[in-house]
């Protein structure tokens, strides 16, 4: 008959390779839940352009422009329109900018009394930021207009950036 010992030494090695090829099998097991979870996941957002760029800032080489774009989600099946901005420095030094975007749905600023709308923008020198239709894209680079035959009604009547340099 075997010792308690000598069974607790033949089981260990076994114990330590079981723990390895469990540990490993969860490992690739994650890898693809992520992987597969994260492209499906992903949006496919169709962006048309609506209209030519129009400047609504252009000082010292720092040139502000939007362009209305339509922004299709197919997954949700919504239709968003954006004003989307391009900040462009043509210099050949960093700026910064502060602006407050004063934005006015159906004749009402809504964001005016709203410090939460006061964005500051780092710019290198001859760099351009663009907003994009994208979830991940900075909102202070991206104005909501209004959406196509959805529930929200409310529809941007105007907007003002009151642009200061530092």
């Amino acid at each position: 008959m075997k010792s308690t010992q000598q069974i607790i030494n033949f089981i260990r090695p076994c114990d330590l390779i079981f723990k390895k090829r469990f540990m490993y099998k969860i490992s690739i097991l994650s890898f693809f839940v992520i992987f597969f979870g994260l492209t499906s996941y992903s949006q496919k957002i169709i962006t048309t352009t609506l209209s030519a760029p129009k400047v609504i800032y252009n000082e010292s080489g720092i040139k502000i422009s939007s362009k209305e774009v339509n922004c299709f989600d197919a997954k949700r099946n919504e239709n968003m329109v954006y004003q989307l901005l391009v900040f462009e420095n043509e210099t050949a030094t960093k700026v910064n900018l502060k602006a407050k975007h004063e934005l006015y749905y159906d004749n009402i600023c809504v964001t005016c009394p709203n410090e939460e709308y006061n964005f500051s923008y780092e710019i290198e020198a001859n760099e351009k930021l663009e907003g994009t239709c994208d979830v991940d894209s900075h909102p202070s680079l991206k104005i909501w207009d209004h959406q196509v035959n959805g529930q929200y009604k409310q529809i941007l009547t105007d907007y003002k950036l009151q642009v200061v340099r530092f």
